[in-house]
C-alpha cells in the first residue's frame, strides 16, 4: 500500500516546491526567500557560535599579552646582566692580540684624523696639482700651435719658391 502523506520534493532551477498530494496545495520557496521561522533556529546557533568565538578571541588576546610581557621582561633582564667573556678558552696568542688591540675610541680618533688629513689634501694639494696639470695642458697646446704655424709657413715658403722657379 502507498502512503499518500509523504511530501514530494520537486526541484526546478532556482526554486524548491513542496507538494502535499491529498490537499493538492503547492508551496514554492525561492532560494533567496527567507522566512523568520526557518532562521530562528539558525540565529540561536549563530549566537552561540559568536559567543564561543568571542571567548576564544579574548583568550587569544590574553595569551599574546602574556607572551609580549614575558619577552619584554626577558629583554630587560638580559640588558641588566653584564656579559662576562670567558678568557680561559682563548689561546696565549689570542690573549696577547686582545690586550694589544686598539680601543674603539682610538680607532675612531684615528679615522677622524685620517679624514681631516684627506680633506686638507683634497682642498690644498690636489688643487695645486690640478692647476699644474691645467698649466701643462695649456703649454702643450701652445707648443703644438707653434709647431703647426711653423710647418704651415714652411709649406707656403716652399710653394712660393716652386712657383718662382717655374
Amino acid at each position: 500500500m502507498i502512503n499518500m502523506d509523504v511530501l514530494v520534493l520537486t526541484d526546478t532551477e532556482s526554486e524548491t516546491s513542496v507538494e502535499q498530494l491529498e490537499s493538492k496545495s503547492v508551496k514554492t520557496y525561492s532560494f533567496f526567500q527567507v522566512e523568520a521561522n526557518d532562521c530562528l533556529k539558525d540565529n540561536i546557533d549563530e549566537d552561540s557560535k559568536y559567543k564561543d568565538y568571542e571567548v576564544r578571541f579574548q583568550a587569544e588576546i590574553q595569551q599574546w599579552k602574556a607572551l609580549y610581557f614575558e619577552a619584554y621582561e626577558h629583554m630587560k633582564r638580559s640588558q641588566e646582566s653584564n656579559l662576562i667573556i670567558d678568557r680561559n678558552i682563548l689561546s696565549a696568542d689570542q690573549l696577547v692580540y686582545l690586550q694589544n688591540a686598539p680601543s674603539p675610541q682610538v680607532f675612531v680618533r684615528d679615522a677622524l684624523d685620517f679624514r681631516r688629513k684627506f680633506y686638507l689634501f683634497r682642498e690644498t694639494k690636489y688643487a695645486e696639482i690640478r692647476d699644474m696639470l691645467d698649466n701643462l695642458r695649456d703649454l702643450c697646446e701652445q707648443r703644438l700651435s707653434l709647431i703647426m704655424a711653423n710647418e704651415i709657413s714652411d709649406n707656403f715658403a716652399n710653394t712660393k719658391k716652386n712657383e718662382i722657379v717655374s
